[in-house]
């Protein structure tokens, strides 16, 4: 079945989910610049490096792919939303520890959740042009959580990890806001508009859940993190959404 040959409310609402889709890849390719020199700065690995200033051009792909989808589903894209330029202050007392917690917040956390909601929407989707853009953008979002954990690897090896556990609530509270409060999706989206790549809120609040639970907090305490805090703050968010 063919975008246009959805019900004209459905690509309405789907249209509009797309449409700040794109603007929330426009500011996940600024985060990653920002990462991509913070993390040089802080003699992080070249690697890492290399792989967050790739990921800040792949975010920026996804952009034009979140616009093709609204234009197919009959909406209007409007300009290409900007990226933000996203810069640290000069006169951070501790900026190593300040990039490694954007580090856990914007790669081991926002993209992790990000794959989990992705992946649901891909198994939910319309085969052709909507389950394919899925797909390419789930495969990208899936590499950019893995440059975190690959950073946590390297820093665990050196012991300076241990304040993470204490930032967790703030990291955590800043993720679901971004995944659920800011967010177009409608309550009770129909079949038809799921399959546009809508899902309920309540389900995304359950996906939210599960990926903190089952990935992000397993995570970060392979590499020494106190997840106690996290824990807590799932426990008390558990009606969110």
């Amino acid at each position: 079945m063919r975008l246009q040959e959805f019900p004209l409310e459905s690509r309405k609402r789907a249209a509009s989910v797309w449409s700040f889709r794109a603007r929330a890849e426009a500011t996940a390719s600024g985060r990653f610049i920002q990462l991509a020199r913070d993390l040089a700065r802080v003699a992080a690995p070249s690697v890492v490096v290399d792989l967050a200033a790739q990921a800040s051009e792949e975010e920026s792909r996804h952009i034009s792919l979140c616009q093709d989808l609204v234009e197919g589903l009959g909406g209007n894209p409007g300009p290409r939303p900007s990226v933000p330029n996203f810069r640290l202050p000069e006169d951070l007392v501790d900026k190593e520890r300040t990039v490694i917690l954007q580090v856990v917040g914007t790669s081991c956390i926002n993209e992790t959740v990000s794959a989990t909601v992705l992946a649901e929407m891909m198994r939910l989707s319309e085969r052709g042009q909507m389950h394919d853009t899925i797909q390419e953008i789930l495969r990208d979002e899936i590499d950019h959580g893995r440059i975190g954990w690959a950073y946590l690897a390297h820093l665990s090896q050196k012991n300076t990890l241990d304040f993470v556990g204490a930032h967790l609530p703030m990291l955590l509270d800043a993720a679901i806001e971004d995944e659920l409060f800011d967010t177009p999706d409608p309550h009770d989206p129909d079949a038809a508009t799921m399959c546009l790549g809508a899902l309920p809120q309540v389900k995304r609040a359950a996906l939210f859940r599960e990926a903190i639970e089952d990935l992000v907090l397993p995570g970060l305490s392979r590499f020494g993190v106190d997840t106690r805090l996290g824990e807590e703050w799932i426990r008390t968010k558990s009606g969110a959404g």
